[in-house]
C-alpha cells in the first residue's frame, strides 16, 4: 500500500495505491508535486532504529494533513496498528490518534 499526498495547480489530493504501478500511471505526468509518500515499510539493522523509524513515519503522517476517504483512512490505521504492535508502539499510536 503507497500512501501520496500531491499537488497539482491549486489543488491538493491524497491517494492510497495497493501497487506502484499504479501510483506511475497516475503520477506519469510532471503536473504533481508529491509532498508525502509512504509505502508503510520499516527500515532499519537493529529493533531499535526499525522502532525509531516506524515512530518518524507515524509523525510525519500526522502532520501530512491527509485527507481520505473512510475506507482509505480505515486501511492506513490497520497498516499503523500492525506496524505499533510489531514494534511495540501501539500504546503510543492509540494515544496520539494513530491507529
Amino acid at each position: 500500500m503507497i500512501l501520496i499526498k500531491a499537488r497539482t495547480g491549486n489543488k491538493e489530493e491524497c491517494y492510497l495505491f495497493d501497487t506502484w504501478e499504479e501510483y506511475f500511471n497516475v503520477f506519469f505526468a510532471p503536473d504533481y508535486t508529491s509532498y508525502f509518500i509512504t509505502d508503510f515499510k520499516i527500515d532499519g539493522k537493529t529493533y531499535k532504529e526499525r522502532q525509531e523509524y516506524a515512530r518518524d513515519l507515524a509523525i510525519n503522517f500526522s502532520y501530512a494533513d491527509i485527507n481520505l476517504s473512510w475506507d482509505e483512512l480505515n486501511k492506513v490505521q490497520n497498516k499503523f496498528y500492525a506496524i505499533g504492535k510489531r514494534y511495540g508502539l501501539l500504546r503510543e499510536f492509540k494515544e496520539n490518534g494513530i491507529c
